[in-house]
């Protein structure tokens, strides 16, 4: 964990955190929003990123339990380069839950029972690819 209670960390700073403290992973969990003139109701859902191709297998069985799980949308799983998945060590997700920018969707994220079915299922997303790719 890059922090433990609701305190801001630097963004940059994040992933050196990861490495010094040996993290296998580094996921960036993020509620998804869109810039103005875009239509909420046709762009919205779950969605994974990653940049490097060590990450990509990671992505796609994160994205599969997150879709099994949380019945939203799929809005797909991309290569971006963003600071939290640019880095070669540890494997680095942003994953984007939902949106808040959707009503249905914005509901949902501010429930604690969706919290914890998304906790949950990004939990079995990381015991899946564990125990098939020690």
């Amino acid at each position: 964990m890059t922090r433990q209670s609701d305190v801001s960390v630097d963004l940059y700073d994040r992933p050196t955190i990861a490495r010094q403290n040996n993290a296998d992973v580094l996921l960036s969990i993020h509620n998804n929003a869109l810039p103005d003139g875009k239509n909420p109701y046709r762009e919205h859902g779950t969605s994974v990123y990653y940049y490097h191709s060590h990450s990509e297998k990671l992505a796609q069985i994160m994205q599969k339990n997150l879709l099994e799980d949380l019945n939203l949308k799929n809005n797909g799983i991309h290569k971006m380069s963003f600071v939290l998945t640019r880095p070669t060590e540890p494997i680095s997700l942003l994953i984007e839950v939902g949106f808040m920018i959707h009503p249905d969707e914005y509901t949902l994220l501010l429930t604690t029972a969706f919290q914890q079915k998304t906790a949950f299922s990004i939990k079995k997303g990381l015991e899946e690819f564990f125990s098939e790719y020690k």
